[in-house]
């Protein structure tokens, strides 16, 4: 299980992988090493740099070894790359948190949408500019549209507004509650729509769900055939009044209600 959380918490990712999706998965003798202690905190960065040329690895890397050693509070990635070359990287474990995004319990309707990944990632990366900070998704009846969010429902001076619509027919799963569209950021939903551009399968739709204004909106990948789960939850901008109300702008949203927290109850 890996979780990990942006800087503003108001991002949450979580993946969870079965052990059919390695090769071999091992865990240490209960009673050498307790459960506890497989817990641990990396810094993403450090991480990204060890596999941040997949091209290469594809080509050259014929395994990869992953293994945690608690007591030397160091995690190994090991590549057996061909003509028997290795290659080595440690990374120190960090003090671990409590980590974990608190969703509130849908006190309504809400609205559930299933859709493939592929179709969803082209309509944003093709018609949405990047400087568009959040996006805008209601749900109607006869359609669902997208479209780039206005502070106060005013475009700035010499801004590209944006605005699509999807039929029904174009999900898998189409159930809008009636509720007003979400708003959240751009720049998280790119992200997880470009993973499961690459790597989840095409049969494997990407599943939506949302309640109202200030309430945190879910993305679901679940792919059996893979052996893993992907979970996104992203934190969404509260009703205009009361945006206005606070005097806040349009920008990071992560003073809202339904901003990411640590739970005790759950470890890193």
């Amino acid at each position: 299980l890996a979780k990990t959380v942006n800087s503003g918490r108001s991002a949450y990712a979580e993946f969870t992988f079965q052990p059919e999706f390695f090769h071999r998965h091992c865990l240490a003798d209960a009673s050498d090493r307790p459960e506890e202690s497989l817990r641990c905190k990396i810094p993403v960065k450090a991480y990204r740099q060890t596999f941040r040329s997949l091209g290469h690895i594809d080509r050259s890397v014929e395994r990869c070894r992953i293994e945690l050693d608690g007591p030397a509070r160091r995690l190994t990635v090991q590549f057996q790359c061909r003509m028997g070359i290795s290659k080595l990287h440690q990374l120190y474990v960090l003090e671990c948190e409590c980590l974990q995004a608190v969703v509130p319990l849908p006190t309504g309707r809400f609205t559930r949408l299933s859709i493939r990944p592929k179709l969803l990632a082209d309509l944003v990366m093709q018609n949405f500019q990047t400087s568009q900070e959040e996006l805008t998704v209601t749900c109607q009846p006869r359609a669902c549209v997208i479209c780039s969010y206005c502070d106060n429902g005013v475009p700035a001076a010499g801004s590209v507004q944006t605005s699509l619509s999807l039929r029904p027919d174009e999900f898998h799963e189409y159930r809008p509650s009636g509720s007003k569209g979400v708003t959240f950021c751009q720049r998280e939903l790119r992200c997880l729509l470009m993973f499961g551009d690459w790597q989840a399968p095409a049969s494997f739709p990407l599943e939506i769900e949302f309640e109202r204004p200030g309430r945190p909106v879910q993305f679901h990948y679940r792919c059996p055939e893979m052996a893993f789960e992907g979970r996104y939850v992203l934190s969404t901008l509260a009703e205009p009044q009361s945006a206005s109300a606070t005097g806040r702008s349009a920008g990071p949203i992560s003073d809202t209600e339904s901003e990411l927290k640590a739970d005790p109850g759950s470890q890193l």
